[in-house]
């Protein structure tokens, strides 16, 4: 092999490593989103608040996600059964040998609740 091919595949190696390396967060993200979802649906229903926030620690330890507890939103109105659950948070990410880094910054958001189902006219 020559000094080019050679280089040529070092860069996209380090281009596939790093290109994973940014992309796990945002994966991580969509999957907290859906334990969140699930937490807001079941809240809207039947719980209480408290267990809500136990669910949400137990959901950003499973999925390791870099949270304060000193951060989370959870509201539910009694009434309507309107949830909104925002967890925000950041993650850190650098490349391989430091050449590149990037900042997320999430907002996980779930609401659920009961919506106004229009009668239909006669």
């Amino acid at each position: 092999m020559n000094l080019k091919k050679i280089l040529i595949l070092v860069v996209v190696v380090y281009g596939l490593i790093s290109a994973w390396m940014i992309g796990t967060p945002f994966i991580k993200n969509a999957m907290f989103s859906n334990d969140l979802d699930n937490i807001a649906r079941t809240l809207s229903v039947d719980g209480t608040v408290e267990k809500a926030r136990n669910q949400v620690n137990e959901a950003v330890k499973l999925d390791k996600i870099p949270a304060s507890p000193d951060n989370y939103v959870i509201i539910k109105n009694k009434t309507t059964r309107q949830v909104l659950i925002e967890v925000p948070y950041t993650v850190k990410v650098t490349t391989p040998f430091g050449l590149y880094t990037y900042v997320w910054n999430f907002k996980a958001r779930a609401e659920k609740g009961l919506q106004k189902i229009p009668r239909p006219e006669e």
